[in-house]
């Protein structure tokens, strides 16, 4: 396993000789957070668990073996929200995954954490020790199985929502990026401690408009990514304000963008 010094996104894919990250990852800086979905928070923890995600900070770029029996399915209890998960020793595609209800997951939303650009990546499969992040409409159960198992490859996902705005920060100084409840989708959570540089959220919404938190002084680009929507307004602190260039750092404003 490629480990590199700084953020990693990882998950045992196999039952691990040992479960816990000392044993593992000896040279970590501390133990790992998982991310409480139904909690909205990030829990440290120092055992391992096949599974699940984690984020893990390394103090330098090293190539780790891990150790473990493998497993040919693993059945996962997931929330409403995002869910840090993993899979098992084989690759196994996002359409291969056994869901129940049908129609829980949405289609689109399995990333990855890229370490070297700082920044989310979609992804259509999900790769040994690598940790995904996937997003729930509903609570439900979610069966990862070896391909090869005989299990029967089935689509049960929820078609994602339209890409409408992406936001970006030039200096990535992108601290925080909070989404009212007018969002049906909530952005992807950040690793436990935002000083990684983040380059880029695309946000979700079938209603153009959103409510914004930001924290973190610097330039920020908004930018409509649908054809339907190209002209939108955004306001600061109730006042209308043409970009979101230079601004100081801000706790707990609200930005509205509704489209004309």
């Amino acid at each position: 396993m490629c480990i590199r010094d700084r953020w990693n996104f990882v998950a045992p894919p196999f039952e691990l000789i040992s479960p816990y990250v000392r044993y593992n990852f000896p040279d970590a800086i501390g133990n790992v957070y998982y991310y409480n979905t139904e909690e909205g928070l990030y829990e440290m923890q120092g055992r391992l668990e096949v599974g699940r995600g984690y984020w893990l900070l390394y103090p330098s770029s090293s190539s780790v073996t891990i150790n473990g029996e493998n497993i040919e399915e693993i059945t996962l209890n997931l929330s409403e929200g995002w869910n840090a998960i993993g899979g098992l020793n084989e690759p196994v595609s996002l359409e291969a995954l056994e869901v129940t209800p049908e129609g829980s997951l949405v289609e689109e939303t399995l990333y990855w954490w890229d370490p070297s650009e700082g920044t989310y990546q979609e992804a259509a499969v999900i790769l040994p020790g690598q940790g995904y992040w996937i997003y729930a409409i509903r609570d439900c159960q979610v069966t990862i199985a070896a391909e090869g198992s005989g299990k029967v490859e089935q689509s049960n996902l929820q078609p994602k929502q339209n890409e409408l705005l992406r936001v970006t920060s030039e200096n990535c100084q992108f601290l925080k990026l909070n989404l009212g409840n007018s969002s049906n989708i909530p952005a992807l959570p950040l690793p436990p401690e935002t000083a990684s540089c983040f380059s880029y959220l695309v946000l979700y919404n079938s209603k153009p408009v959103w409510e914004f938190i930001i924290e973190g002084s610097g330039n920020y680009k908004v930018e409509s990514l649908s054809e339907l929507y190209q002209s939108y307004q955004i306001f600061l602190d109730g006042k209308r304000v043409e970009s979101l260039n230079g601004l100081e750092t801000v706790s707990y404003t609200h930005l509205t963008l509704p489209t004309n």
